[in-house]
C-alpha cells in the first residue's frame, strides 16, 4: 500500500443538507458535521469543545442523504479528507477542506419511529462502493 486517506466520524448533523441536481445526472449533498471532545480545564472542571467537519456526498450516496439524513440526526461518515485551494476577492489563496464520504450510517432512530413497522435495515445505511 503507498498512502491511505481514510476518515471515520460519528456526530450529528449541524444542518439541512444541501443538495443540488445536476443537468448532467449528478447529485452533490453538503452538510456540516459535529463532533464533541471533553476535557478536564485547569480548574478541574469538565469542558466541551464542538469540532465543524463539511461533509460532501455524491450521486447515488447524495441522493441517499436527501432522502434520509436530517438535522440533527446521529450518523457515522467514512471517507477521504480533500483540500482545496483558491484565490478570494483580495488575491489571498485560501484553503478549504471537506471530507468525500464513501459511506453513511444513520445511527438515530428517524422521527415517527415505531418498533413494530421499521425493519431494521431499512432507508438507514448507504455505501457508495456497494451501491445499497
Amino acid at each position: 500500500m503507498n498512502s491511505l486517506n481514510k476518515v471515520l466520524f460519528i456526530g450529528n448533523v449541524g444542518n439541512t443538507p444541501e443538495v443540488k441536481h445536476f443537468p448532467n445526472g449528478m447529485i452533490v449533498a453538503k452538510f456540516n458535521l459535529a463532533t464533541n471532545e471533553y476535557y478536564m480545564d485547569k480548574n478541574n472542571q469538565k469542558q466541551e469543545r464542538v469540532y465543524w467537519h463539511k461533509i460532501v456526498a455524491f450521486n447515488g450516496l447524495a441522493d441517499f442523504v436527501e432522502k434520509t439524513i436530517e438535522k440533527g440526526d446521529r450518523i457515522y461518515v467514512e471517507g477521504k479528507l480533500v483540500t482545496n485551494s483558491y484565490i478570494d476577492s483580495k488575491n489571498e489563496k485560501k484553503y478549504n477542506t471537506e471530507i468525500h464520504s464513501i459511506q453513511i450510517i444513520r445511527l438515530s432512530k428517524p422521527k415517527g419511529y415505531e418498533d413494530s413497522k421499521k425493519n431494521e435495515s431499512e432507508n438507514d445505511y448507504y455505501d457508495s462502493d456497494l451501491g445499497f
